[in-house]
């Protein structure tokens, strides 16, 4: 078993830090409390979750790699049951609760927005997503899902390309 570490749990924290404070910033100027504009690094503290996430992954593969213990089956089925049952009960009742609360075509673009989060390409979809009759990306109920997306992409690829 690997040791804890800490240096690594620092700047997780540094990282969730910079997103709260972000979102808290947007929430702010959307109540026009403009004199609380000071925290923009929200995108900061994702970028640090995606280097710290991948090192972790990377090295838990290699390691396992360089031991000759490595089975793919076994760290995909980790992932898929670690990240899946959480999304798929959001989506569900993101579409449960938007059935009474949202227009038809606000509904619509939730379940196709919870179809691409559940088979890991809503980022793409949003990467794309900026039509004239597109609803604007803020309107978009599961928009956090892209980072989940991204991530579950380096799940599949890193470990097949350390493989090859």
């Amino acid at each position: 078993m690997q040791q804890r570490r800490f240096d690594l749990d620092l700047l997780k924290c540094i990282a969730i830090f910079a997103v709260v404070l972000y979102h808290a910033n947007f929430i702010f100027e959307t109540v026009e409390i403009k004199s609380l504009h000071y925290f923009s690094s929200g995108f900061l503290g994702v970028d640090i979750f995606f280097v710290v996430s991948g090192f972790l992954t990377a090295s838990s593969v290699i390691r396992n790699l360089n031991k000759q213990q490595f089975s793919l089956k076994q760290f995909f089925l980790r992932r898929l049951l670690r990240i899946y049952p959480t999304l798929l009960v959001l989506c569900t009742i993101c579409i449960l609760v938007g059935y009474f609360l949202l227009f038809s075509s606000e509904f619509s673009e939730l379940v196709v927005e919870a179809a691409n989060a559940l088979v890991f390409i809503g980022n793409i979809r949003l990467s794309n997503a900026s039509s004239y009759f597109d609803l604007d990306v803020s309107q978009k109920l599961l928009l956090h899902t892209w980072y989940l997306c991204i991530t579950v992409q380096f799940y599949v690829l890193y470990p097949i390309i350390l493989l090859v």
